[in-house]
């Protein structure tokens, strides 16, 4: 099991299509508000079943409640009862107040990335430390300890609090830290690159934030003389498709097809593909390294690398199943609406959510000793791999 101390989102925000109230203040108009929002969610909601439940129904009764409603934040808390309904965590509203904190920072946490010692009961493992965070400010480094056990992991620490941790470090001393929950900037997410044996160019982030394609476009070109490309995603949640869009460019021919998206209208399905690039695009062997945890972009990047067949995915087991696509509306007095309007099919016509990628190649999940001395299966696996691919091309080309 995957804890994270440090919480991140994506939002696509769309032109703003929604209430118009330009004379009237929220709280005049929460009726027309509450309408529109249950509207938009009837028209764009993917589901044509809603996630088994009675949407219109669901409206009555929240509609009910917004009666008693007094301020914005009170309404807001209505809204989000009402869309919170669906259990759908792409589907969410966020208040004036959440949308701002939003906006400001992306991640809210002490920075700490841990997953449970599988051998050792109420121990997890430091998987990352994010840049900026206290963690990292109190010189925690992966593959320490957390002696304190998942239920303390698994509880909110908000914004401005500390907590003490209990960690054991790579010299077996145990060391107790108070660590802060901070706002972290937009750069808390990881990006390594490195020349692994045989010119292979292992390129890892783990978020598909604004700015990745152009890293992964400038990482390409500063190295030339790369034999192999390795995407490593294991711990990458998704983030905007626009980035991934790019990245295909650089790895698939011109208007190579990346998918199809599903709407609630079935008319509207229409086919995703990779637009002209002035470049060609990179003909190298490419390995993309999966986990449970990768999700959304990470999924179809690996499923779509998979179909046309410019290489193979290693990981422990299939990735997350979380691939819906999911615009966003600006709200009056500054909130946002997210639904999950678009489900994603790839160029084969196989449904991600809720099933995930499988890997080609099913690696082992690096062992506590392999972690604290830096040796990882699944980029050994994608390295042997890579190798025999490079040299068969080597010995075609010598004919």
């Amino acid at each position: 099991m995957l804890v994270m101390l440090l919480l991140s989102a994506c939002v696509e925000v769309t032109e703003p299509d929604f209430v118009e109230v330009p004379d009237a203040t929220v709280l005049d108009q929460k009726g027309a508000l509450h309408r529109e929002v249950w509207k938009t969610v009837y028209d764009y909601y993917y589901d044509p079943e809603f996630n088994g439940i009675d949407w219109v129904e669901v409206g009555r009764e929240t509609s009910v409640s917004l009666k008693d409603t007094t301020d914005v934040e009170s309404i807001y808390a209505v809204l989000k009862e009402m869309v919170g309904a669906l259990n759908d965590r792409h589907t969410y509203i966020l208040s004036p107040k959440d949308y701002s904190e939003f906006q400001t920072a992306e991640f809210v946490g002490v920075g700490l990335t841990t997953s449970h010692h599988d051998t050792m009961e109420d121990v997890d493992i430091v998987m990352r430390v994010a840049p900026g965070s206290s963690a990292e400010s109190a010189g925690i480094e992966p593959g320490w300890l957390l002696l304190n056990g998942s239920v303390v992991l698994e509880q909110s620490i908000p914004l401005g609090s500390s907590e003490v941790f209990r960690f054991l470090d790579h010299y077996e001393q145990v060391r107790e830290i108070k660590l802060e929950a901070r706002k972290l900037p937009k750069t808390a997410t990881q990006r390594e690159s490195r020349v692994l044996e045989s010119q292979i160019l292992y390129l890892r982030f783990d978020f598909f934030e604004k700015g990745i394609a152009q890293w992964v476009s400038e990482e390409l070109e500063l190295h030339p003389q790369a034999e192999a490309l390795i995407f490593d995603v294991r711990w990458n949640p998704g983030g905007y498709k626009s980035e991934l869009t790019q990245i295909f460019n650089f790895i698939l021919p011109e208007n190579s097809n990346i998918g199809i998206g599903v709407t609630r209208k079935k008319q509207l399905n229409y086919e995703f593909t990779s637009p002209k690039y002035s470049k060609p695009a990179s003909t190298m062997p490419i390995a993309v390294l999966v986990s449970p945890y990768s999700a959304s972009s990470s999924e179809i990047l690996a499923a779509v690398v998979k179909y046309h067949e410019r290489g193979k995915v290693f990981g422990t087991g299939a990735t997350a199943g979380e691939v819906l696509f999911s615009p966003g509306w600006e709200l009056p007095a500054g909130g946002l609406l997210k639904i999950a309007a678009r489900d994603y099919l790839t160029p084969a016509g196989d449904r991600l959510q809720d099933h995930g990628v499988e890997p080609d190649v099913k690696t082992q999940a690096r062992s506590f000793f392999e972690f604290r001395r830096g040796l990882d299966p699944t980029i050994d696996a994608a390295v042997a791999s890579l190798k025999s691919e490079i040299g068969m091309v080597a010995d075609i080309s010598k004919k």
